[in-house]
């Protein structure tokens, strides 16, 4: 949640591919950085690209801050609380 968080505030989100919940917030290039997992060089590179090319940054952090307007507590909660439940029905 803090990277979606963080995308609402116009922050380009940054991760290492190495979980799937960061493909569902970030495609790479459009609204933010995925990163090989565990290659800190291509971080650190694609960091300091984000800090050089100030058009690119503000595209990528538009585009955050639109997209992860599918994640509104007013489009999500429905879910949410369908979630909670699911899994108090299990207990």
């Amino acid at each position: 949640m803090v990277m979606e968080e963080a995308a609402a505030f116009g922050c380009v989100p940054m991760a290492f591919d190495s979980y799937e919940s960061a493909s569902d917030l970030i495609t790479d290039g459009e609204n933010g950085r995925l990163i090989q997992p565990f290659d800190v060089d291509a971080y650190a590179e694609a960091l300091y690209r984000l800090m050089e090319d100030d058009d690119e940054r503000k595209r990528m952090a538009e585009n955050a801050k639109r997209d992860v307007k599918r994640f509104d507590p007013d489009r999500i909660m429905d879910e949410w609380e369908r979630l909670f439940e699911e899994v108090l029905r299990s207990y």
